[in-house]
């Protein structure tokens, strides 16, 4: 169909291109180029006039016939005839010289349409290659654009999986570190030590040394204690408040211990007669020592131990203790 359409329009071109040559090319073959009568600047024309019914008269002449004047062809010189001829073949040449140069631009005009259609063709060539590029470019972009989906959801699940790993991986650490600060870090504990009875000859008052413990395997920091003995009913109750004290912190190094003096002697005496039953427990009453231990273990930690106890002497003079049920507590 375009081969058809670019047909027509280089006929309708020539068409409209070649008329007005031949128009021209017929008009001066049908010219005569002879036979022409110019009239020369020099010799005017003589017009003939003819006095009709008119007579010239003359005072005192005789009358005389009507006088007739006679148009005559101007006589040729020798040279007009060249001059004519060479201005027809200078009109002849120019316009032979038209027609070529019109055919000239005819066949140039063809030739731009051969070009503009070739032109036309290539670019219908690269719009054709570019749409053929620009869809495997949109195939191979969504391909792309699927895998970066596919690798996206995947990196999202591996982010979550590492999340999880990496969670797992805190527990077990904290986990670790909790199992190896119970393992390694100080333990204080409150043993049953000594003890000693009243006797007011020597100006002595019931008295008990508890031993201080780590049991840990590392040192136990910023120790501090505050206790109290006193002889008590016995019987389940809650001990009196202890005394204030001023805070006092040392150190107790692992699988070392030391005694408790500080608030191990009872306010007061007790009658005299009441000392055996005290000792022995046949009176009702017992001689108890109570308080808390306070310290910080390696890892910074702080933790609390409570404890009382209750002491009696057995028939060869050895003292005995029992832990208090419910007032021995460690954190």
């Amino acid at each position: 169909m375009r081969k058809k359409l670019f047909t027509f329009i280089a006929v309708l071109v020539l068409s409209i291109t070649l008329k007005p040559i031949l128009i021209t090319a017929r008009q001066s073959e049908g010219q005569p180029s002879e036979g022409k009568t110019e009239q020369l600047p020099d010799q005017p024309q003589t017009k003939s006039k003819t006095a009709q019914g008119k007579t010239s008269k003359v005072d005192g002449g005789p009358q005389k016939s009507p006088v007739t004047v006679k148009e005559v062809a101007p006589i040729k010189t020798q040279e007009e005839p060249a001059n004519e001829k060479q201005e027809g073949e200078d009109i002849s040449a120019a316009n032979w010289w038209m027609v070529r140069l019109t055919g000239l631009i005819g066949i140039i005009a063809i030739l731009q349409l051969f070009v503009f259609k070739r032109q036309a063709d290539r670019l219908k060539q690269t719009i054709e290659k570019m749409d053929e590029i620009a869809q495997g470019q949109t195939a191979d972009m969504k391909k792309y654009i699927d895998q970066a989906t596919r690798s996206a959801s995947a990196m999202e699940q591996v982010a979550k999986d590492m999340a999880i790993s990496a969670q797992a991986a805190k527990d077990s650490v904290a986990a670790v570190k909790e199992r190896t600060a119970q393992q390694m870090r100080a333990y204080l504990t409150v043993l049953i030590g000594n003890a000693f009875f009243q006797d007011r000859a020597k100006n002595t008052r019931f008295q008990t040394t508890p031993i201080l413990l780590n049991s840990g395997h590392t040192p136990a920091y910023k120790v501090d204690y505050n206790m109290r003995t006193a002889v008590l009913n016995i019987s389940p109750h809650e001990f009196p408040p202890l005394h204030r004290k001023e805070p006092e912190e040392s150190i107790i190094g692992p699988q070392q211990s030391c005694t408790l003096l500080d608030g191990g002697i009872v306010d007061d005496f007790v009658p005299d007669q009441d000392v055996g039953g005290i000792m022995y427990l046949t009176f009702g009453k017992a001689l108890y020592v109570w308080g808390v231990v306070t310290y910080e273990d390696i890892f910074g930690e702080p933790h609390r131990t409570e404890f009382a106890q209750a002491l009696c002497w057995l028939p060869d003079g050895k003292v005995f203790g029992v832990y208090t049920p419910g007032h021995n507590k460690a954190t």
